[in-house]
């Protein structure tokens, strides 16, 4: 769970067509038990666009803007975080439908497909207190948002021997499976490939991707695995490309070759995070594209927004100072007439005195009659 930050709102403005109404082809049907909550959850996405709410774009295996999603996310963990669960999947189902129908009170969600968007948030949600309870773990620093109570028994689970065994475990897979290292932060995949289409233009295909979160900034790779796996796909991609072309076949699917290059034995393909999880058999990240280029149009479509609504205060801070120019003008030409009104007056003043003092000169020298 990152820092929890309120999500940028929406703009007053109109938002550009949306996906609204569409149906992801990755999701199944609710199940029975879940079909009244379904049902309620589908009206209500449908008509949550007209609510003031943040919109998060459903791509992937995520949402976009993927902080927004991560911040709102951590802090409906973070508030109804009442016993010590020390994995997603150990709190109760019926908490998680709840916590998912805040997160549907708190953010409007494009297109509004019920059971997509509740597959993303559990994916989401998972990683989140997993990161934050490992984090709690290393430190073995209480957060704020765990009470006391919860903290002892957490401590009790970590301290316990199974927990113990399974972490050592863990540890060993992870040594033998080279890590998963990448300079993509905690932005995720599906943020990496909307940024980039907003950068360039166009969406870029898997190995663009793949480098941009898996090279360092002066193109060295952060380790070995990520660069024999760029290799093999690069060597593999040629070969497939260059047989197709010899049989007058269209190429083939950087997507399909990426996927059996890098897939494991449990089908996971490496390169994407949580992206990668059998992505080759999800048409949901195969259909995330039209999702990452929607919040691209809007991201683009707000720039727009803002930037004419700054055009427009500085015309009116503009006209301002234009009509305090006129004010100041006029002003000032009205000293300037009371200034010229009072010279004359003074003028004249000096004038008739000095006829005057011409008049009593003369009577002076006249000379009087015997």
């Amino acid at each position: 769970m990152e820092g929890a930050h309120s999500p940028a709102r929406t703009s007053d403005v109109s938002p550009p067509p949306s996906m609204k109404g569409v149906r992801s082809p990755c999701t199944s049907q609710p199940t029975n038990s879940d079909a009244g909550r379904a049902d309620r959850s589908f009206a209500s996405l449908e008509t949550q666009r007209n609510e003031a709410k943040p919109i998060l774009y459903l791509d992937g295996q995520g949402f976009l803007p993927s902080r927004s999603a991560a911040n709102g996310i951590g802090d409906i963990l973070k508030k109804n975080f009442t016993d010590p669960w020390p994995s997603w999947k150990k709190i109760p189902i019926s908490t998680r439908n709840s916590l998912f129908e805040e997160f549907l009170e708190k953010f409007s969600v494009s297109p509004p497909d019920y059971n997509w968007a509740k597959k993303n948030f559990e994916m989401r949600g998972s990683v989140l207190l997993k990161n934050n309870l490992n984090k709690a773990r290393t430190t073995m620093d209480k957060p704020h948002w765990i009470t006391d109570g919860v903290w002892e028994r957490l401590c009790n689970h970590w301290r316990s021997e199974g927990f113990k065994k399974k972490s050592t475990q863990a540890k060993t897979n992870r040594a033998s499976n080279c890590g998963a290292s990448h300079t993509g932060g905690s932005i995720s995949a599906s943020q990496h490939r909307a940024n980039m289409m907003k950068e360039t233009g166009t969406i870029p295909t898997p190995l663009e991707l793949f480098r941009r979160m898996h090279q360092r900034k002066d193109n060295t790779w952060v380790d070995r695995r990520s660069q024999h796996v760029n290799e093999v796909f690069t060597r593999t991609l040629k070969q497939l490309t260059k047989r197709a072309s010899a049989q007058g076949k269209p190429p083939p699917s950087e997507l399909d070759v990426w996927c059996d290059v890098a897939r494991s034995k449990k089908g996971k393909v490496y390169g994407f995070g949580m992206e990668s999880t059998v992505m080759a058999t999800s048409p949901c990240y195969r259909c995330s594209s039209s999702s990452s280029m929607e919040w691209v149009k809007k991201q683009e479509f707000d720039e727009l927004a803002k930037e004419m609504e700054e055009v427009k205060n500085e015309r009116d801070k503009l006209q301002a100072r234009v009509a305090n120019t006129e004010r100041l003008v006029e002003h000032n030409n009205a000293l300037i007439r009371e200034l010229i009104e009072s010279m004359k007056f003074t003028v004249n003043d000096s004038q008739d005195e000095g006829e005057e003092s011409d008049r009593e000169y003369e009577d002076e020298e006249s000379p009087s009659e015997p």
